[in-house]
């Protein structure tokens, strides 16, 4: 691989999309550190998060014939009905549009894949190399976390999936595949506690496997995973996911509702540690409901300056948030690079409504 190349930074930067889903039509401009998607219910954050989940993972072949590449992307109409957990890929399509075909489009800095899903589950795709004269920087490898922890249901959740026997989707079956994987040896397991440092001076926790099981040790004593609590297994979880190699600088990570679970100051904790993956090189999206995981985040991006003159140092990646929210003819998306440039907010102009309640109560406490 030339040097040239060594410097090209391999991340996505643009999604866009057609009659998919919930969305008409979007266009995605994303930041190579952090990007925060909020939204209420039914927007599409999910769906996001597992198209580009979906398009990177897949694994790519690569033929040289002559000077040529003949490039094929493997997918098939199961990825999607496995990723999306649908009957059939074509319920993918927004079937408001006549032509009943969606048009998805993403950018790398190395690659730019585009491909139509028809309603009835026809799909072609086009994948377009740059530079053509490269293909080992073409992907990267992929994390994709869902709502759930998987450490307490982790012992024999690959085969009841394999068997069938499990309603999940895809990305629990492929997140339980990462955490059979064993911890690291040497110099890439001291690389990896290096990466924990900070997080792990702050959640004094240790997670190990056993038998098919997982573990959570503390100072004096050893918890199976099945007993302890889910915001403790997602912490864990993660720990483990990076002292095994699944989460590295090279990764991109999709997380869906981080949040789920955890109290408030563990919360803040994940958030200063996002930032600690992204300053590695780790691509993040995001998609969250919580006002101070994404307040938080947004702070740092907005103080920046503020920030890095108090610690003299560069301590705030790249940032880009976005907002997706119901409109007359789909998801209208809102973007910018932070909260405060983007007009709609569904979480803090709930929490706004909620003290505003809680300020008429208490006068008329205060009066009676």
């Amino acid at each position: 691989m030339n040097s040239e190349l060594k410097s090209i930074p391999n991340y996505i930067h643009q999604l866009q999309l057609e009659n998919f889903t919930c969305f008409e039509k979007a266009d995605l401009q994303f930041s190579k550190g952090i990007n925060v998607l909020i939204g209420e219910n039914g927007t599409g954050k999910t769906h996001i998060l597992k198209l580009l989940y979906l398009i990177e993972e897949s694994p790519i072949l690569i033929d040289i014939i002559g000077a040529k590449p003949y490039i094929n992307v493997l997918k098939h109409h199961n990825d999607f009905q496995n990723i999306f957990k649908v009957e059939k890929a074509g319920q993918l399509v927004r079937l408001q549009n006549k032509e009943l075909t969606s048009r998805v489009n993403t950018n790398m800095t190395t690659q730019q894949l585009s491909f139509e899903l028809s309603e009835d589950n026809s799909l072609t795709q086009n994948l377009n190399v740059k530079p053509r004269n490269d293909f080992s920087s073409l992907k990267k490898e992929c994390l994709f976390l869902p709502p759930q922890q998987m450490l307490s249901t982790f012992d024999g959740f690959v085969a009841a999936y394999e068997n069938r026997e499990s309603s999940f989707d895809q990305t629990y079956y492929d997140l339980a595949k990462k955490l059979s994987l064993l911890p690291l040896k040497g110099e890439k397991l001291e690389e990896a506690q290096k990466l924990l440092k900070s997080f792990k001076e702050k959640i004094a926790i240790d997670v190990f496997q056993k038998g098919g099981k997982f573990f959570i040790r503390y100072e004096d004593y050893d918890l199976e995973a099945a007993l302890e609590a889910d915001g403790v297994n997602k912490i864990a979880q993660l720990i483990y996911l990076i002292l095994n190699g699944s989460l590295n600088r090279n990764t991109i990570l999709f997380w869906d509702e981080p949040e789920n679970s955890l109290n408030p100051r563990w919360i803040k904790l994940l958030a200063d540690f996002l930032k600690v993956l992204a300053l590695e090189g780790v691509q993040i999206f995001v998609a969250t409901h919580d006002y101070l995981l994404s307040h938080q985040l947004s702070l740092f991006a907005e103080y920046k300056e503020d920030i890095n003159e108090d610690v003299g140092e560069m301590k705030v990646p790249d940032m880009k948030f976005f907002c997706l929210a119901k409109g007359k003819s789909g998801t209208e998306i809102f973007e910018g690079k932070h909260l405060g440039e983007i007009p709609n907010n569904p979480i803090l102009d709930e929490f706004a409504r909620h003290y505003d309640l809680e300020e008429r109560l208490e006068a008329k406490y205060i009066d009676l």
